[in-house]
């Protein structure tokens, strides 16, 4: 059966499956024949009642469509901010982990940099020493001691 009805109602329809069943492979026909089953078996009882009892009957059926649709689409959005609480979640741990690598790097370069200065002064120290016997040599060459 191919039939064209409103986006929004078929939607609905597909949540309404979706939620009962958690699927919609296989169940979507099942509901829909049950739908019509029931359309059928109460539109020959409202046929044969006046327009004055099916004007509450289907003001009812309406309001009913609506709650369904806005619980619909509240539980859509809760599921969605769902997973975006998650994904945020997992960006959050994804920064923690990048700060705490930061941390570890930038704690691994102050160490290499308290190396890198007590080199240098130990270099600063042999090169005064180093001044100091070039000195020396000079002096004793030039004294003749």
């Amino acid at each position: 059966m191919n039939i064209d009805i409103s986006p929004n109602l078929e939607k609905d329809f597909k949540n309404f499956v979706l939620e009962k069943h958690g699927k919609l492979r296989g169940k979507l026909g099942e509901e829909m024949e049950k739908a019509l089953s029931f359309y059928l078996t109460h539109q020959e009882k409202t046929d044969t009642q006046d327009a004055t009892t099916n004007a509450p009957l289907e003001k009812q059926l309406e309001s009913d469509m609506q709650v369904i649709s806005s619980a619909n689409q509240t539980n859509n959005d809760i599921q969605i901010t769902g997973v975006d609480v998650e994904r945020a979640k997992g960006v959050a741990a994804k920064i923690v982990v990048d700060v705490e690598r930061a941390q570890a790097d930038a704690k691994r370069a102050g160490i290499e940099a308290e190396r890198a200065r007590g080199d240098a002064k130990k270099a600063q120290i042999d090169a005064k020493k180093a001044q100091g016997d070039a000195e020396k040599v000079w002096e004793q060459q030039n004294t003749g001691t």
